[in-house]
């Protein structure tokens, strides 16, 4: 029998997708592709599976204290990464990015 291999993973969304806040925003973060793990970052570097400020299962919510920029790639099973999606915050606080992260498991 021959293998079938699994397909590149599609990039999650992040929403908002971009902008200038006047206080804290919620950002949720969802896979592009069922059963993939969302890895991300804060501080502007891709993430993998090596080097990541956080992960977890579809949907990931961060809470942004100050300005940052946040990019996320789906991997699946397989070890296959999609795409980065990138996402750049402004938030009138502290300098670097502080955050608190809400995982959701179904």
């Amino acid at each position: 029998m021959e293998k079938i291999s699994g397909q590149i993973p599609l990039p999650p969304t992040i929403e908002p997708s971009s902008g200038k806040f006047r206080d804290v925003i919620r950002v949720l973060l969802v896979s592009g592709t069922p059963g993939s793990i969302i890895y991300y970052s804060t501080d502007g570097s891709v993430p993998n599976v090596k080097t990541y400020t956080g992960s977890g299962s579809s949907p990931v919510y961060l809470t942004l204290y100050s300005t940052c920029q946040v990019r996320a790639v789906c991997v699946n099973r397989e070890g296959m990464s999609s795409g980065v999606c990138i996402a750049d915050f402004q938030v009138p606080h502290v300098a670097g990015c502080i955050l608190a992260i809400e995982m959701l498991f179904s």
